[in-house]
C-alpha cells in the first residue's frame, strides 16, 4: 500500500523538485548580490534637486519646477 501511494505522489515530488531548481538557477544572481537599479530611483535625485536647493535656502516649499518637462508640479518629484 505504501508503495502504491509513494508512486501517486512521486511525479508531484518530482515536479516540486524542477520548479525549486530552477527557481534557484533563474534568480541565482540575485542570491550573488546582484542588484538592477532602475533609472526612476537613480534619476529621482537629480530632478529633485532644483527644488530642494530652493527650499533650503529660500526657507519655503516650492510648488513649482521649471526644469523638468518644461515645468511641472513639485510634488510629483519631491515630498518635501
Amino acid at each position: 500500500m505504501n508503495k502504491e501511494i509513494f508512486k501517486k505522489i512521486l511525479p508531484y515530488i518530482v515536479a516540486a523538485v524542477v520548479f525549486i531548481v530552477l527557481s534557484i538557477i533563474y534568480v541565482s544572481p540575485v542570491l550573488d548580490g546582484k542588484v538592477l537599479h532602475s533609472s526612476d530611483g537613480v534619476g529621482w535625485q537629480g530632478q529633485a534637486h532644483e527644488c530642494k536647493v530652493y527650499n533650503d535656502s529660500a526657507k519655503t516649499v516650492s510648488g513649482w519646477t521649471g526644469s523638468m518637462f518644461g515645468g511641472m508640479p513639485a510634488y510629483q518629484i519631491t515630498y518635501s
